[in-house]
Order: C-alpha cells, then sequence, then structure tokens
C-alpha cells in the first residue's frame, strides 16, 4: 500500500485539500497527524502519512523522535508498530536512492 500510485490517490482524496497548507504549516499538519494516527494505534494510514510528511518537509529523524516521544504516553506495543512502519518507508526509499 505504500506504492506511489496509492499516495497519488490518497493525495486527490478529501485530506490533501483540507491540508495543502504550505511550508511549516503542512509540517505541522503532517507531523500531527502522524501523532493522532500512532496514539489511536491506526499504523496501516502511517504508510501514506509519513511519505506526505517527508513531501511536506519532516525528516526521517523528526519523525523518529516523536514516535519515540509518543511511546511514553500512548505505550510501547503501538509506537513499536509505528517504528516498524517507519524503518520500512525509510528503508525502502534508501533502496529507491541506490
Amino acid at each position: 500500500m505504500n506504492s506511489p500510485q496509492a499516495r497519488h490517490a490518497h493525495r486527490r482524496g478529501a485530506v490533501r485539500p483540507r491540508l495543502g497548507a504550505p511550508g511549516a504549516v503542512a509540517q505541522n499538519q503532517s507531523l500531527v497527524t502522524i501523532a493522532g494516527l500512532l496514539s489511536a494505534g491506526q499504523s496501516q494510514p502511517l504508510n501514506w502519512h509519513i511519505p506526505d510528511g517527508v513531501e511536506n518537509g519532516l525528516t526521517q529523524a523528526e519523525i523518529t523522535k516523536s514516535v519515540t516521544h509518543r511511546a511514553f504516553y500512548t505505550g510501547w506495543p503501538k509506537a513499536v508498530s509505528a517504528m516498524n512502519v517507519t524503518k520500512r518507508i525509510f528503508d525502502a526509499d534508501k533502496e529507491e536512492a541506490r
């Protein structure tokens, strides 16, 4: 589900027009979305919201720190699931860059 086609379809949906803010606002919106999904235990949608966050200017370090920070509040099982998704996405990006 982390294919470019899935991300494109997601962007055409209802979320992108509402979150279409520029710059730091888009980064903050992406970070809040990622945090909310993690807190709710919804790791599957992270497969497209994390790449969207990167496109909005978030770094791997910012996303990873956010996931780690929330582990103390939402519980380690949710954070570990989110970290697995995060790692898979960034590992795939590194492979594509080679």
